[in-house]
């Protein structure tokens, strides 16, 4: 059983409320270990999501998590805490309806973003799964220091060490036994190596609501805990490579169960390589702080 972590946002924002009331900023590494904020300051709390800071006011996130907010909010820059601003992080509003869907992506509404009619999506997981969002800029050198820079190979080694990291849920199903205390308080991070090309294809071939993408995304595993993952709530998130000075990809979906005695939880990440041009572009259409190799007007 697959665990699709948009089209399962979808459905639990319609039929579980309650649920997404109590956690409703909650993000999931399991079986990581806890990360330390220093490392991990351009990370982002976004509304339910996950999300990485790549310019002084642009944050990149997962296009399914706009099921998450509608055209506004705030987000928390650089903490180890959850929903909470620690010493060195900040708290920046979003600025309203300043925001940008992949053009390709099935969450884009022609150019908009319409509440409802996220609600009522009914394609597939995955590809093309991108959204930048506008926020107030980050003032505090400690975090503008740590902004990393897009992985712009269009392969990621299967020999690559990767880094991801969220607030942590302690099991892969949230939602399957009874009630409890599933999610962590305090940010994680795990290791992970990219399968090639070919197992992800194979892995996913079988699941009618994927139709898995080699250009667009990849999938990682833990080789030696099999079921080390990325879990409900860690949408958008980053993944790093192992030195945290570029971003490879972002958390899109994950399968749900682990058999620790065949293979490795498969987690699916949107491939920035991809999708370079494109962040880079609307980076110098939003951005108040664009770099200086944006054109000129």
């Amino acid at each position: 059983m697959k665990l699709y972590l948009n089209k399962f946002f979808v459905s639990l924002i319609v039929a579980g409320s309650m649920i997404l009331s109590s956690s409703s900023t909650s993000h999931a590494i399991i079986n990581g270990s806890p990360a330390n904020a220093k490392d991990y300051k351009s990370f982002v709390q976004v509304e339910g999501c996950g999300g990485v800071l790549i310019a002084k006011d642009i944050v990149l996130t997962a296009a399914h998590c706009a099921c998450r907010f509608a055209k506004s909010g705030s987000v928390i820059v650089g903490s180890d805490k959850l929903n909470v601003v620690t010493r060195g992080a900040q708290k920046r509003d979003i600025v309203p309806g300043w925001y940008a869907i992949h053009p390709e992506s099935p969450y884009n509404h022609h150019g908009s973003f319409d509440y409802p009619n996220c609600l009522n999506q009914s394609h597939g997981a995955g590809d093309m799964d991108f959204m930048l969002i506008k926020i107030q800029p980050v003032t505090k050198r400690t975090i503008i220091r740590k902004i990393p820079t897009l992985y712009k190979s269009t392969k990621v080694s299967t020999r690559k060490k990767l880094k991801a990291v969220g607030f942590g849920t302690k099991v892969h199903n949230p939602f399957a036994g009874p009630d409890e205390d599933v999610f962590r308080e305090t940010l994680y991070h795990a290791e992970f190596k990219a399968h090639s090309d070919k197992t992800c294809e194979d892995i996913w071939e079988s699941e009618p609501f994927i139709d898995y993408n080699k250009k667009s995304t990849f999938c990682v595993s833990n080789k030696k805990n099999y079921c080390t993952s990325v879990s409900y709530g860690d949408s958008g998130g980053p993944i790093y490579d192992r030195k945290r000075k570029k971003v490879v990809g972002i958390a899109s979906y994950v399968e749900l169960e682990c058999d620790s005695n065949t293979r490795p939880i498969v987690s699916v990440f949107s491939r920035v390589s991809y999708v370079s041009d494109w962040i880079e572009n609307t980076v110098c259409e939003l951005s108040d702080y664009a770099p200086a190799t944006c054109p000129k007007d």
